[in-house]
């Protein structure tokens, strides 16, 4: 078993064949690092053993004692900090401030680049987590192939911990990898089936709900849902059950770089009919035929339900649209408290769901960024 170097002021470690001993006795782990951790607490912060060391002197996972460290942590006894060292938080009242967390955030760059709500959650939580002095770090990937390495450059940054927005393919492939490295990952849904446990969940359908009812209210009976790609399976169904709760008539209809203005002119013809446009059509219309698009918006209606599109330039006009709005400050105030105070970890926790809301004929200037 290699040798443990002992730290200053601190009681050493029991030897394997002690823990051995008082788990027979219905003790772990966790017990002994919190007795030694109490009995060694001073008034004065200082360095306790860091989660490296003890894995290494009981040959066990980093991912099972990074276990016992969290716990440690919600209970204010140590505090993680950049560098892998652990911080044995003194009793005596202090301002001085650690850096308790290396958060890394995983982040298509597809993503980042044609979705507004993608790069809004990213930039407000990433703020609010350093208003709490928690270095972030932003880890771009392009697709699965290149997330191969996402776990090895993730810890390069020396992360404690993975704030997974939209987990996808690539977020299973990393996510073994980051519990073989002791590192923690919390996941945000949004929509579809995400390919990790979520912690929190954005939930958009009651939102959606609010904008076909105020459509049949309006003499509406059918909608076209205008999208470049296919979407997942569980949000077209989910679109499609609410669809059905409705009087409304719809099908699906593709779109491609190939769409010109006099194209996306005659996609709604009749006065009782609605469009959908999901995010990456919602984006291509915008970009490729903004003044169509303005044309359009005048004489149907139009949804986003999955938040506001940029905008290239200000329109002459304005544009009016259904829209579905998350809170992002406030979404990014809660996830960086929680993770800041550590009720972020709590294993037993349900997921907390944030609701986004419905904005009628609101207007699109108001809601897009300008890039």
């Amino acid at each position: 078993m290699p040798r443990t170097r002992r730290l200053r002021f601190l009681p050493p470690l029991p030897c394997a064949s002690s823990l051995a001993r008082t788990e027979k006795k219905g003790e772990g782990l966790l017990q002994i690092l919190r007795r030694l951790a109490q009995s060694a607490r001073t008034r004065e912060s200082k360095l306790f053993y860091s989660l490296r060391q003890v894995a290494a002197h009981y040959d066990l996972p980093l991912s099972t004692v990074a276990r016992y460290y969290q716990q440690l942590e919600v209970e204010g006894l140590i505090s993680r900090i950049r560098g892998s060292r652990t911080i044995l938080r003194g009793s005596a009242p202090t301002r001085q401030l650690f850096v308790s967390n290396v958060v890394a955030l995983p982040a298509s760059l597809s993503c980042f680049i044609g979705l507004q709500d993608y790069r809004t959650f990213l930039i407000r939580v990433r703020r609010e987590l350093r208003r709490r002095n928690v270095v972030t770090a932003i880890a771009f990937y392009e697709d699965c192939v290149d997330a191969e390495d996402l776990a090895e450059r993730i810890q390069q940054a020396r992360a404690d911990l993975v704030l997974w927005y939209l987990p996808d393919a690539a977020a299973q492939i990393t996510a073994p990898r980051l519990r073989d490295l002791g590192i923690s990952l919390i996941g945000i849904s949004d929509g579809g089936l995400p390919s990790i446990p979520c912690q929190y969940e954005i939930q958009r359908t009651s939102a959606v709900r609010v904008i076909l009812r105020d459509w049949v209210a309006s003499g509406i009976r059918r909608v076209l849902i205008a999208r470049r790609e296919s979407r997942s399976s569980a949000d077209e169904e989910r679109l499609q059950s609410m669809l059905l709760e409705t009087s409304l008539a719809w099908r699906f209809v593709g779109v491609n770089f190939a769409w010109n203005d006099q194209q996306l002119a005659k996609v709604v013809a009749q006065k009782d009919q609605a469009l959908i446009l999901l995010s990456s059509a919602a984006t291509l219309f915008l970009m490729r035929a903004p003044e169509a698009f303005n044309r359009l918006s005048r004489n149907c209606r139009v949804a986003l339900p999955d938040g506001p599109v940029s905008l290239l330039f200000t329109p002459r006009a304005e544009i009016r649209i259904d829209l579905v709005v998350v809170d992002w400050q406030r979404l990014a105030e809660r996830v960086a408290d929680d993770i800041a105070s550590r009720l972020a970890f709590s294993a037993d926790r349900e997921p907390i769901v944030f609701k986004a809301i419905a904005r009628l004929k609101a207007s699109l200037s108001a809601f897009a960024q300008r890039i």
